[in-house]
């Protein structure tokens, strides 16, 4: 596997994780509402919870960190940092509205965060190629 395909995959994880995040906070207000489906263990889990948030922080510090040092830009990391600190924030406000806005915006900011930090390095790594030749 080519070098900047693997730097590539901590983005797709990233933003795998994001996701998953952003659909499990809106999961339970929906899912409640069905009394069978509100009952799956996973729904109000804080131990799911830490391992998403601390899988979602692993792979943003493993990714967009370095990726400052290639591209020269800390939009991705100030946007990833944002919606972490949205997440936060969510997580005072329990059981309302506001809470699970917040923490949806806080999944999107995380997988835009890694999206344009993946088309940075993958227009950095094209005109790298381009000045080579």
């Amino acid at each position: 596997m080519e070098k900047g395909n693997r730097k590539n995959i901590l983005d797709i994880l990233g933003i795998s994780t994001s996701v998953i995040c952003a659909v499990h906070c809106i999961l339970p207000p929906v899912m409640l509402s069905y009394t069978a489906l509100g009952t799956f263990p996973f729904i109000d889990n804080i131990g799911f919870e830490i391992l998403i948030l601390a899988s979602a922080a692993i792979f943003a510090a493993w990714s967009l960190i370095p990726s400052v040092k290639l591209h020269h830009q800390k939009g991705p990391l100030l946007l990833a940092f944002s919606g972490f600190s949205l997440i936060a924030l969510a997580h005072l406000s329990h059981g309302n509205l506001i809470e699970i806005f917040m923490l949806l915006l806080g999944g999107i900011m995380l997988s835009g965060a890694h999206l344009w930090n993946w088309k940075l390095k993958n227009s950095f790594q094209a005109c790298s190629v381009s000045s080579a030749s």
